[in-house]
């Protein structure tokens, strides 16, 4: 209960200092208006005028390619700061002297944050699929659905991944560079290859090879590099789309499991416990 008595306090002081608030409206305006653009500029990316109907999977397809960049990065930001400010402004102590411990803090600020996330992303998202319906006429809820579901793991993912540098470091400075180096990682775009973290595998490889010109070719990579690329918490949310509304599946077929698009479960999964598992770990060691 003491792990829920911070998410609750932490989701309050999100209400009171406008975060919420702020973090929907940011939430809507990025999903409403991405809605809107697929259907009022269709032309330009492969959607129908104002007006026809639509396909669904195209509309997820489209919006998860801007979710997958847009999502990861609100986690970070609502997250890094979460423990570090406290220890900062000294006011951990006044929280670990009520009957809370360290790992209460940590799984309660991850739930905290995730809350306000999730509030505001289900927001938006609803209204978004309001402009759909009342554009395009049709929408199919039960593949929408999993689409934002899917969304909401990818962001517990990032949040839980910035609370975890919040926890581990010794100050915002810090913390934030751990952000930004995820941020760097993951979520800046690469052309042909989606994000750095692509690239390592191919850079590797190019070593090895003694500098031998490589093709940025994906499906040209050997196993290990594919299950590398894989890892990429981003790639995984694109899988367990494919999994969840099957029309969005890139292949995978015959494939061992680690490549299968149904293990970006699993990935998401450590994505969000074996960095939070670290972070306390660093947390708990640390004379505060």
């Amino acid at each position: 209960m003491s792990t829920l008595t911070v998410a609750r306090k932490d989701f309050q002081d999100a209400i009171r200092s406008w975060l919420l608030l702020g973090l929907t409206a940011v939430f809507v305006v990025f999903a409403a208006g991405a809605a809107y653009i697929y259907i009022a500029l269709g032309a330009f990316v492969g959607g129908p005028a104002t007006g026809e109907s639509i396909s669904s999977t195209a509309l997820i397809s489209f919006l998860s390619a801007l979710t997958a960049f847009f999502i990861p990065l609100i986690g970070l930001i609502v997250g890094y700061k979460s423990i570090i400010a406290e220890r900062e402004s000294g006011s951990i102590a006044l929280l670990l002297s009520l009957p809370h411990t360290r790992r209460d803090v940590v799984l309660g600020k991850v739930l905290g944050r995730t809350g306000v996330v999730f509030v505001s992303a289900v927001v938006g998202f609803l209204i978004a699929a309001g402009v759909v319906v009342v554009l395009a006429g049709s929408l199919s809820a039960a593949d929408y659905a999993l689409f934002v579901l899917a969304t909401l793991l990818l962001a517990l993912a990032f949040v839980a991944l910035a609370v975890s540098f919040s926890a581990a470091t010794k100050s915002s400075t810090l913390s934030l560079v751990g952000a930004g180096i995820l941020t760097v990682l993951f979520i800046v775009p690469i052309p042909l290859l989606g994000s750095l973290w692509a690239l390592i595998p191919t850079l590797v490889r190019f070593v090895l090879d003694e500098y031998t010109p490589l093709t940025l070719d994906l499906s040209t990579q050997p196993e290990w590099a594919q299950f590398f690329i894989q890892l990429d918490p981003t790639v995984a949310y694109s899988d367990v789309l494919g999994v969840l509304i099957p029309d969005l599946a890139n292949g995978g077929g015959g494939a061992p499991f680690y490549l299968a698009p149904s293990f970006g479960f699993v990935i998401l999964a450590a994505w969000i416990v074996v960095p939070l598992a670290l972070g306390y770990y660093r947390f708990d060691a640390t004379d505060l």
